[in-house]
């Protein structure tokens, strides 16, 4: 890729380098490591300017857009992400698209 931006100037370089970072699903991402209260198990958490990422290890195992969460509260040492009702009765228990991110939903996380 190196090749390919030869000639150009630093300014028309970093333009282009920004444009491809911003196509990344992570651009932007905020990283936070929390551990699930009923699931034991650690998480990260992205905060975007387009939503939360929620990832388990380094899959991302779920992803809510801003209009999908009626609220986000934080007190302590505790994090509750409660999406809209509309969000959840995608992912009702027993459905095929089930995941440990679905049930994370439904618990709360304490930051680490």
């Amino acid at each position: 890729m190196h090749r390919n931006f030869k000639g150009l100037t630093s300014t028309e370089t970093e333009a282009k380098f920004l444009e491809s970072a911003s196509r990344l699903s992570t651009y932007g991402f905020d990283p936070y490591v929390v551990r699930d209260a009923k699931l034991n198990v650690e998480i990260t958490i992205g905060i975007t300017c387009r939503g939360i990422m929620i990832y388990l290890q380094n899959s991302q195992i779920h992803y809510l857009q801003w209009e999908d969460l009626s609220k986000v509260d934080y007190s302590g040492k505790q994090l509750r992400i409660y999406p809209e009702q509309s969000y959840l009765d995608r992912y009702q228990p027993g459905s095929e698209q089930m995941t440990i991110g679905d049930l994370f939903l439904k618990s709360t996380l304490y930051v680490t």
